[in-house]
């Protein structure tokens, strides 16, 4: 009898740690998203005070980790990130920043004229699917890839990866 119980036992601890790997996954998953919003926070809000120092607005990534050149880069106070180029590194991809106009469905977003629907988005390729769609939910409390201040962009169909944008700064 001694053996049957032992199995139940083997059996019951075994189904315990599927459910716990599976919840640590989620929970893995959920952790890497957060890092990901709150580092797309960061990268916006270090151009939104590069953009109040200088007044430069011209949707250049390296601005926020650079000097620019010009004569605004006298009022330039940063470093505004604390990293040495442009890629993420919890996905893979690069971030890049853009003007286009928010008035538009387009993914990539449409250049603009510099009117109310020109803003400042910012990119960031490679990106699986799955991520997109928790941002674009967490951002406009939707999932319509097309629409709104996030969208998604599918540039890999086979591995289901894709480029984002987000509309993050009026441009004028």
């Amino acid at each position: 009898m001694f053996g049957l119980d032992a199995r139940i036992a083997l059996a019951i601890f075994g189904g315990l740690s599927v459910v716990t790997g599976a919840a640590l996954f989620n929970v893995s998953l959920d952790t890497q998203n957060s890092a990901l919003r709150t580092e797309i926070n960061n990268i916006t809000q270090a151009y939104m005070s590069m953009n109040l120092d200088t007044g430069l607005n011209d949707a250049n990534f390296d601005d926020i980790i650079r000097i620019p050149s010009g004569p605004n880069a006298q009022y330039w106070k940063g470093p505004y990130l604390t990293r040495a180029d442009n890629n993420n590194s919890l996905f893979g991809g690069q971030y890049a920043m853009l003007k286009g106009d928010t008035a538009t469905n387009n993914t990539p977003p449409q250049a603009c004229n510099l009117d109310e629907n020109c803003f400042v988005w910012l990119s960031l390729t490679d990106l699986p699917e799955k991520v997109a769609a928790f941002l674009d939910k967490s951002i406009d409390s939707t999932q319509d890839p097309s629409s709104g201040l996030l969208r998604y962009f599918e540039t890999d169909s086979t591995a289901k990866r894709g480029t984002i944008y987000y509309a993050f700064l009026p441009s004028k």
